[in-house]
């Protein structure tokens, strides 16, 4: 992997790059834009081999194809009540290749935040320098399957290929991530959702809320965002939503912060606890012990 390679300190860990030759040069931006590109590539593998994700592809106007990641039976509930959706593996051989879970009632929806990262990665500079459990989307995927629930990974974010040049904008995002909701999760049969949502991820998030209440507050379990902001108060249409958001169980916000893990660290329209990192690109990883009490997947 450009000169790394991933070791595992112990059985059932996600692993940690570590440089082959420890003496090789300081890393320029673009061999760092590399090693990003190729990390993500090694973490969506992880999904789709170890974990049985399905990588769908779904036409953008004007630009590539975004793809999204989820689970053999998200994608069998939807695919019967819409057009035939383009996937890079063929469902008939994943039956094949793989024994049908058990039928799942629940599902985890993960939106990472805005730039380079991919479906799969919260942050590329956490796998780099740290980790893929502190890095990357596979420890939550690993705790949900565990767990018998279904995962679908959106993608907000996209890459113009032929200038190379990334194309991001907060409409694009939050278009996405409607069109997601209204085509992927609204059709599912799923009772109830759990969504993770880091840094620009819940301003995603907040679109959903907005366009789409009467579904989201109804079927929604349980949000954490990461270092993140949450919807507008005053979008907020009555004060059973007000007090949706504030009850911990179901709305928490783990700030970057220099106090212990799960400290209360302020109130507003939800609970704002600490991530115990004070870095941004640490706070999901770092808060995932918490994330997993509040979802009750212990």
């Amino acid at each position: 992997m450009l000169g790394y390679h991933v070791i595992h300190k112990k059985p059932g860990d996600f692993g940690y790059l570590e440089r082959i030759n420890k003496e090789s040069k300081t890393m320029n931006q673009r061999d760092y834009d590399e090693l990003g590109e190729v990390l993500t590539m090694y973490v969506q593998d992880q999904m789709v081999s170890k974990y049985g994700l399905i990588k769908v592809n779904m036409p953008h106007e004007g630009g590539p194809d975004r793809n999204i990641f989820m689970s053999q039976d998200f994608l069998e509930q939807v695919s019967k009540k819409q057009e035939p959706i383009k996937s890079q593996m063929m469902l008939q051989q994943k039956r094949v290749e793989q024994q049908a879970p058990e039928e799942r009632r629940n599902a985890l929806i993960l939106i990472q935040g805005s730039g380079k990262v991919r479906p799969g990665l919260w942050s590329r500079s956490a796998c780099i320098n740290h980790s893929f459990e502190l890095g990357s989307m596979l420890p939550l995927i690993d705790r949900a399957q565990k767990k018998n629930v279904s995962v679908i990974v959106l993608n907000p974010n996209f890459t113009n290929q032929e200038q190379r040049e990334l194309r991001v904008s907060a409409k694009g995002s939050y278009d996405h991530s409607l069109y997601v909701w209204e085509k992927f999760i609204a059709p599912s049969k799923f009772n109830k959702f759990y969504i993770v949502a880091h840094s620009a991820g819940g301003g995603s998030l907040a679109r959903i809320q907005e366009y789409y209440p009467e579904d989201f507050y109804i079927r929604v379990a349980s949000v954490a965002l990461t270092d993140s902001w949450t919807i507008d108060k005053h979008i907020l249409r009555d004060q059973g939503t007000e007090k949706w958001m504030q009850d911990q169980r179901k709305f928490v916000h783990y700030v970057a912060s220099n106090k212990p893990l799960g400290t209360d660290v302020g109130f507003g329209v939800c609970i704002e606890k600490s991530a115990g990192h004070n870095q941004h690109e640490y706070t999901t990883g770092t808060a995932l012990p918490e994330i997993i009490r509040q979802f009750g997947w212990v």
